[in-house]
């Protein structure tokens, strides 16, 4: 019987996962909807609220420097077809959509009682008003840090924003069974593995280089032109025009 050395794990064993995880990628198939009506239409806030995340999120992975030629191998790997397999990470998209919203929506009592605490202080600096204020976002800035993570920690779902006595629940619970680490690294594992970091940025390196290749020779007789009483110049800079129009 062949043995499994330390860190392998044994076929057919199920891995501990978050409460919250999301592990697949793509989403589930479209109820029938005379058959299942609120399937369907959940089905379809869903699909839509992820459309709009992944929207998002490519977005905002395409301005940073690096990150955005994943972005570009994502786009290179969307496929022609039904739309659940047409757009991968829309399974995942949700999730990020959720944890944004989430944050936004947990900050902004924060950010108006930090702007009570700044007029108060603004109007009597040294009073006990501005003081009580001044505490009052202290102790609540710190309270909402440690509920965002702990939402965080529990899946990032929509919902754990805003269930704060049950994080405290969950929390006290995984103290108690000591295994928080192993869940929460198979989970973060399994969720990277979703992103297909490593096929995007090579599909992406692969595309830009490959898209320079082969506008590097019309760009540089479009640009070719530094007299345009020379003929023979306005000519190469036509054909290199007329080349980057039909590719």
């Amino acid at each position: 019987m062949a043995t499994l050395s330390d860190g392998e794990i044994e076929p057919g064993t199920a891995l501990p996962v978050l409460e919250e995880e999301l592990v697949a990628d793509r989403l589930p198939p479209f109820p029938i909807p005379w058959r299942h009506p609120i399937r369907c239409a959940l089905w379809i806030i869903r699909t839509t609220f992820g459309l709009a995340s992944l929207t998002l999120l490519l977005a905002v992975a395409a301005a940073v420097p690096l990150v955005n030629f994943w972005v570009l191998g994502y786009l290179l790997d969307v496929e022609a077809g039904k739309i659940r397999a047409s757009f991968p990470l829309l399974g995942l998209a949700p999730k990020f959509g959720s944890i944004v919203l989430g944050i936004w929506l947990c900050v902004l009592p924060l950010r108006l009682l930090a702007s009570a605490a700044t007029d108060a202080a603004l109007i009597d600096p040294n009073g006990a008003v501005a003081a009580r204020w001044a505490a009052g976002l202290f102790v609540t800035k710190w309270a909402m840090a440690a509920h965002l993570c702990l939402a965080l920690a529990r899946g990032g779902s929509l919902s754990c924003f805003f269930r704060p006595i049950k994080n405290i629940r969950w929390l006290l619970a995984c103290w108690r069974d000591h295994d928080y680490w192993n869940r929460a690294s198979t989970a973060i594992g399994q969720f990277i593995s979703e992103l297909n970091a490593r096929q995007y940025y090579s599909a992406g390196w692969r595309g830009y280089l490959g898209t320079a290749a082969w506008l590097v020779i019309p760009s540089a007789l479009y640009g070719s032109l530094h007299d345009p009483d020379k003929p023979a110049q306005v000519l190469v800079m036509l054909t290199g025009g007329v080349s980057l129009w039909l590719t």
